[in-house]
């Protein structure tokens, strides 16, 4: 039984060391990026919002527009507000 648990423990371990290792580079910038790549998007970017204007929700999905929007995008996300919204996503 101990002999399970020692490689049953190995491959637990080397499954978390290969999971570390590809997730490493998932969030770094590729430095071949193709043409096509910097220029999108080509069309204006629009951020649902699924609840009235005025609320906490709106407030949120503001802050990380300005946050994110320049970084991802190198423009702004323009906010539609569409109350109800919530049921289809």
């Amino acid at each position: 039984m101990t002999r399970n648990k020692k490689i049953f423990t190995l491959l637990l371990a080397g499954i978390m060391v290969f999971l570390v290792a590809i997730s490493a580079g998932c969030g770094q910038k590729q430095s071949g990026s193709s043409s096509g790549a910097l220029n999108y998007p080509t069309k204006p970017v629009n951020m649902i919002i699924a609840f009235t204007a005025g609320g906490s929700s709106d407030v949120q999905a503001r802050r990380r527009r300005d946050l994110h929007s320049l970084d991802y995008w190198n423009q702004l996300a323009g906010p539609e507000h569409l109350p109800g919204a919530a049921e289809f996503f």
